[in-house]
């Protein structure tokens, strides 16, 4: 794990997934992304095991505040275990995650939407996989990104062409 994020965690790795956009008629975009941390003594950041999912503000590059599923649901503006700051956390890494999200989704511009699940080792960032059904955190994004009026865009510019 990359020394920039390590105070996420006390065992596990952090992820980012970040949401690109792509309509044929424009280069990729990225709309949305968060970062996944564990808690406790798990190797996963998985939301069913306890791990936390914190939006990444775009135009700031900041974390707002996290959210865990498990036991309950529960808002975390500090990790439990390492008492680091999560909610204003600037991500200075942010501008090249995105672009490399972006450049990768420029390799598959038939595909709409894909969710980029990446790894910040000290070598820098490392691509884990791209979802097309890539799931959503309930709540954590709905009306408050481009996807749904680029969606629309998409299907009124096929229906014009038709």
């Amino acid at each position: 794990m990359n020394p920039d994020v390590s105070q996420f965690s006390i065992s596990g790795v952090v992820t980012f997934r970040v949401i690109t956009l792509c309509d044929q008629r424009s280069a990729p975009e990225v709309v949305a992304a968060y970062f996944c941390a564990p808690r406790g003594e798990v190797i996963t950041n998985h939301e069913l095991y306890g791990g936390m999912v914190a939006e990444i503000e775009l135009e700031t590059s900041s974390f707002k505040a996290a959210y865990s599923d498990m036991p309950s649901v529960e808002r975390h503006v500090l990790h439990p275990d390492t008492a680091a700051k999560i909610e204003g956390f600037r991500f200075d890494q942010w501008p090249e995650l995105a672009r490399l999200a972006e450049e990768v989704h420029g390799s598959f511009q038939g595909i709409f939407s894909v969710g980029w699940d990446f790894v910040y080792t000290p070598d820098g960032f490392r691509l884990l996989e791209g979802n097309t059904l890539w799931g959503l955190h309930p709540g954590l994004f709905l009306g408050k990104t481009a996807y749904v009026s680029k969606a629309f865009e998409m299907l009124h510019a096929k229906a014009q062409a038709t």
